[in-house]
């Protein structure tokens, strides 16, 4: 797997994602409407069954709505979600008061074990997602029976209570974290392995389904946290 043409992969994808318009949620006269352009553009759902009076359509993702109630995907009713604590986070994370979902697929997918107090993940196309939260730090494991398992990858002297995601403007992936006492670099290291088809970080097609890639975070040595920035990459 040649990292440098995946990231070539994640800017087309980011294009292909700002061209769609016209999907999602959208109110017309008295009627709530939804529209899938990437299943069939031509198809305009009438959405029905939700109390119009306090329904809402997401800002941050207009395949998201919600009213009183519920909350709704792309026309279908979320279950055991909590509709006065659901937020977005980032086009592939939505979560509540209880859990963190992951989209994928047009489904809603529960991270298991992964709380979401104080949490923050990080979804990098073709180099494994990073989650972190107040408990540790985390990279998804394997999905079974309809969630996604997470395996920790945070070292010992990390103090979590300090810990700081360092970005650098234009960062393609995410690359150095800090806490009070140091700086720590993320390897992400080509092992070669049978890709299982349950392997959700490998669910993309690629040139050579053999190879995946691990995570290994790494003090730097020498470097002083309190200064340490990434001015731009």
């Amino acid at each position: 797997m040649n990292i440098k043409r995946h990231l070539l992969k994640i800017l087309l994808l980011f294009v292909l994602v700002g061209s769609i318009v016209n999907a999602g949620y959208f109110k017309e006269k008295n009627k709530i409407y939804f529209i899938d352009t990437i299943e069939d553009s031509e198809k305009k759902e009438v959405v029905k069954n939700i109390d119009f009076r306090t329904f809402k359509i997401f800002e941050e993702n207009d395949n998201f709505a919600k009213d009183k109630d519920n909350v709704y995907y792309k026309n279908k009713k979320l279950e055991n979600v909590d509709v006065n604590s659901f937020q977005i986070e980032n086009p592939c994370i939505v979560k509540d008061k209880d859990n963190v979902f992951y989209i994928t697929n047009n489904e809603i997918i529960k991270i298991k074990g992964f709380s979401p107090e104080k949490s923050k993940v990080i979804v990098q196309f073709y180099v494994p997602t990073i989650l972190i939260n107040k408990n540790g730090i985390y990279t998804f494991d394997k999905y079974e029976n309809g969630e996604i398992t997470i395996k920790s990858i945070k070292p010992a002297e990390i103090d979590m209570d300090t810990l700081n995601v360092v970005d650098g403007e234009n960062m393609a992936m995410l690359l150095y974290l800090k806490d009070k006492n140091n700086v720590y670099f993320i390897n992400y290291k080509e092992s070669e392995q049978k890709i299982l088809d349950t392997d959700i970080e490998n669910a993309e097609e690629t040139e050579n389904d053999n190879y995946s890639i691990d995570i290994e975070i790494k003090k730097l040595e020498g470097v002083d946290s309190n200064s340490f920035e990434i001015d731009s990459i």
